[in-house]
């Protein structure tokens, strides 16, 4: 039911109307929200359909997947180490709750609380800016990559361990490293199961995109000036040439006079 309200949804705003107006145009057309919306979803599981036919169909070449690694994979680092860290970030300063005296003074004692035996990823949750339902795991990162805020502190830093309190223009942090690791570079062939998905993906949702642009048309064919120039629709008389529907055609109160000019 949510698809199809998007759908709806979709089709108002591809003809510059809100749903109220489209509703009025449906009503003088003799066709009713529910039948309309009944219609709509019909249209879009037969289109879904279709889909799923043509995504079976979908082919993926190899030059499509060469282009796809090239650019997700060319600026990618050719070695070094990454790092596996976690974050405590308390914000402080502008348009934070607290200034960063204040910020540093709450990471210093979740610090205190760490070196207690507290796990790090429990304070994170507690009080960190910083994926804190991921108990501040802020996935591995390449040394290259590293701000430079960050680099002399992880330099030496050995797996569980924990930084210093940083302070930072807008806030205070605490970083644990949880692992390291040389880096290997993805090559094509590690790549290509993942670059298939994402090519057939691609082209998938470029099939959808020319359905519901078909459906759009199908079920509201054009804008006419009237609606661009009423406001309220509903206490309107029956426009002249209002926007029109396949739906009304086929509905036996669109039987009289044509929807269209």
């Amino acid at each position: 039911e949510a698809d199809v309200d998007k759908a709806i949804e979709g089709i108002a705003n591809e003809n510059g109307l809100s749903l109220e107006q489209l509703r009025a145009s449906l009503a003088s057309h003799g066709i009713g929200w529910d039948e309309y919306r009944s219609r709509i979803k019909a249209e879009m599981e037969r289109q879904k359909v279709i889909g799923t036919m043509v995504s079976s169909q979908i082919q993926v070449e190899e030059r499509e997947l060469h282009a796809l690694y090239d650019e997700l994979y060319t600026s990618q680092p050719q070695g070094g180490e990454t790092l596996h860290v976690r974050q405590i970030l308390v914000l402080g300063g502008e348009d934070t709750p607290r200034d960063v005296p204040t910020a540093c003074k709450i990471a210093r004692n979740a610090r205190a609380r760490i070196e207690k035996g507290e796990p790090f990823e429990t304070l994170a949750q507690e009080i960190s800016a910083a994926a804190p339902q991921q108990g501040g795991d802020i996935g591995w990162l390449h040394t290259d990559s590293l701000a430079d805020w960050m680099k002399t502190p992880m330099a030496a830093l050995e797996p569980g361990a924990v930084t210093p309190v940083i302070e930072l223009p807008f806030g205070c942090t605490i970083l644990q490293l949880v692992e390291r690791s040389e880096y290997e570079p993805i090559s094509f062939e590690q790549a290509k199961s993942s670059l298939q998905q994402e090519v057939h993906q691609r082209k998938v949702m470029d099939e959808y995109r020319e359905w519901m642009e078909d459906l759009r048309k199908r079920t509201f064919i054009e804008r006419r000036g009237y609606f661009a120039q009423s406001a309220n629709l509903a206490a309107s008389p029956r426009p002249q040439g209002a926007l029109a529907s396949d739906a009304a055609a086929n509905s036996p109160a669109a039987e009289g006079p044509s929807a269209t000019p």
